[in-house]
């Protein structure tokens, strides 16, 4: 059963709004700006996890050509790998898999030996449901609906590091999702820029109402919304000493002019920032 502290985690309830609002209140980030967080936390592996809610039919994304059934099956949906096939092939990965063409982008990924692709690891719940199918796979128990955790924040649990930032698991969504709901900290942004707003206008004065608000997120019973605050106010504090608005990806390295585009930008902004990330979701 999930604490009282994960169900308002998962649930949206923190009043910090770690991406649920789409940012925060001005006066809180700019309070913050002068007790900046700076030491840097060590870099680790990074795991990123892009959820597909529309789903995704991975017999046509990389196709096992040769099978015959799959031929017989799909008579009208199947593509061949010949060159002289109707429309564009696919691209031929091994003589038994094919990309789809739309996939061209991966090929060159995959023969340098950087992309795996693994294929019959579905849910082997076989429901008709799309909504209880999404919810099977973010819980991690595909015959249970009364998981309260998601398998990404139990994942989160088992990293074992003990100094845990507040950036050690973070969603670029503007919902906490469901597999990052439970006790493990993480925290939902839709936007890095909205969630490290700039100091401007009276600091005193805002700095003085922030001090009082954040007080009160002290005094509140351990296990509540006291640990999601400090979370939230530590997450701010480590954002306010980046440039964020002025961060340029890499040579050559171009997103896509898409949501999914601008989260995948965040994600390697936050890798860079040396913040302790080690679990992003997208979707």
């Amino acid at each position: 059963m999930v604490s009282r502290r994960g169900f308002l985690k998962s649930g949206g309830l923190a009043l910090l709004g770690v991406g649920l609002m789409g940012g925060i209140p001005g006066f809180l980030a700019e309070a913050v700006a002068e007790n900046q967080l700076v030491n840097p936390y060590k870099k680790r592996k990074v795991l990123v996890c892009i959820f597909q809610r529309g789903a995704m039919d991975g017999l046509m994304a990389v196709t096992p050509f040769t099978d015959e059934y799959l031929r017989a099956a799909r008579p009208n949906l199947f593509i061949s790998a010949a060159k002289n096939s109707t429309g564009k092939p696919l691209i031929d990965l091994d003589g038994h898999f094919g990309l789809h063409p739309a996939m061209q982008g991966f090929e060159q990924v995959f023969r340098d030996k950087r992309l795996a692709i693994v294929h019959g690891i579905g849910s082997p719940n076989n429901t008709r449901s799309h909504f209880d199918a999404q919810d099977y796979m973010e819980s991690g128990t595909p015959f249970s609906k009364g998981t309260a955790s998601g398998w990404l924040n139990r994942a989160v649990g088992l990293l074992g590091h003990d100094a845990l930032t507040p950036f050690s698991a973070v969603s670029l969504t503007s919902a906490m999702p469901r597999s990052l709901y439970g006790d493990n900290p993480a925290v939902a942004i839709n936007n890095l820029q909205d969630f490290a707003i700039q100091m401007r206008g009276n600091p005193s004065g805002v700095n003085m109402a922030a001090k009082s608000f954040e007080d009160l997120y002290d005094q509140t019973s351990p296990g509540l919304l006291k640990d999601t605050g400090k979370e939230s106010f530590d997450a701010l504090k480590m954002l306010q000493k980046a440039d964020i608005k002025n961060y340029k990806p890499a040579q050559n390295v171009i997103y896509p002019a898409s949501a999914l585009g601008n989260s995948l930008k965040q994600i390697a902004q936050l890798v860079k920032m040396d913040v302790g990330l080690e679990v992003a979701f997208t979707e």
